[in-house]
């Protein structure tokens, strides 16, 4: 997708290349014109009224010419206009999503959480939120991308059509809640490819954890045990994995990261990745607070932008395992 900025840019610099161009074309004819003119200098007695033709016509060229450039500069006003109404607009619908995102989740006895989302210069449509169920046992954990607001929009008008207790529409687990989303998707006639979703479910009673994903949202799971082996101890949540419940322990991590974290370009194109995340929560001991690995994730993205605001929305969830957890069956 090409930004304002660049069209901006390409533009006006589209005038001077055309008018280049058109004085190139021009010049080669008058040239060979007048040069044949020249060689029959001692033939053609009305060599003078020749090149007065000649001349005007090279006036005539030289008007179009400004004619073009005068009707060109005119367009690109109207484009600058444009695109600097689309700007304002872009600047609204960020605003507007800085609101929509909640920017602290509920208190969970026996949870911390953390989370933060940055609004992308270029695309917006990251949505993340937390869900306590009915009966207070259970609680959604839930982050989307999507293409654009709008079907952002139509995603949290599926959250309030639902309503925030899915256990009372039966559509508490992660695949149930997923597979409903993708539905009201394809009946709004949108492509279900243009939505990344990630549900999980957290039981509290039992603490256990579920999760499910569609499209490229990350989910990582890390233990609590401080003599657990390094190389087994974090691990990305493939589709085998999430086939079967995750048996939660104290200081036991869940993260969930958008494709705009670990997807992130810096100057030179090189994207974040994974690394720096496995490598933070590495760095970060699971007795340490959930912000201090938010924090430690997003000092190494800035880094890695050199200070830019990211083009893509960013959108990372925490969720750490207190210590002092009971399990009611």
């Amino acid at each position: 997708m090409t930004s304002p900025q660049s069209i901006r840019t390409v533009f006006p610099v589209c005038i001077d290349i055309l008018s280049v161009l058109v004085l190139q074309s021009t010049e080669p004819e008058i040239e060979k014109t007048l040069g044949k003119q020249m060689e029959s200098n001692n033939k053609n007695p009305n060599l003078e009224q020749e090149l007065r033709s000649v001349k005007k016509e090279l006036v005539e060229k030289e008007a179009e010419i400004e004619t073009y450039k005068s009707e060109l500069g005119r367009l690109n006003q109207e484009v600058t206009k444009l695109l600097m109404g689309l700007d304002k607009d872009l600047a609204s619908i960020r605003d507007v999503f800085k609101y929509i995102v909640p920017s602290r989740f509920p208190h969970i006895n026996g949870f911390q959480f953390s989370s933060k989302y940055i609004s992308g210069m270029r695309f917006n449509g990251d949505y993340i939120d937390i869900f306590e169920q009915k009966d207070r046992f259970k609680f959604n954990l839930i982050m989307s991308t999507t293409t654009g607001p709008s079907l952002t929009a139509l995603l949290i008008g599926f959250l309030l059509k639902f309503g925030r207790d899915f256990g009372e529409h039966k559509a508490s687990s992660p695949d149930d809640f997923i597979n409903k989303v993708i539905d009201e998707i394809k009946d709004k006639k949108e492509n279900p490819s243009d939505i990344q979703l990630a549900c999980a479910l957290v039981d509290k009673r039992t603490y256990e954890i579920s999760c499910k994903t569609h499209g490229g949202i990350k989910c990582y799971f890390q233990s609590g045990d401080q003599k657990a082996d390094k190389n087994t101890a974090i691990k990305v949540l493939t589709s085998e994995d999430q086939r079967e419940n995750i048996k939660l322990n104290p200081y036991d991590r869940f993260v969930m990261a958008s494709p705009g974290l670990f997807g992130a370009p810096n100057e030179k194109g090189q994207v974040f990745g994974a690394k720096p995340i496995l490598e933070s929560m590495e760095e970060t001991s699971t007795t340490q607070s959930v912000h201090d690995l938010r924090n430690n994730i997003f000092h190494k993205l800035d880094r890695h932008l050199g200070g830019r605001k990211p083009m893509q929305d960013v959108s990372l969830v925490i969720m750490s395992v207190e210590n002092n957890i009971i399990k009611l069956v």
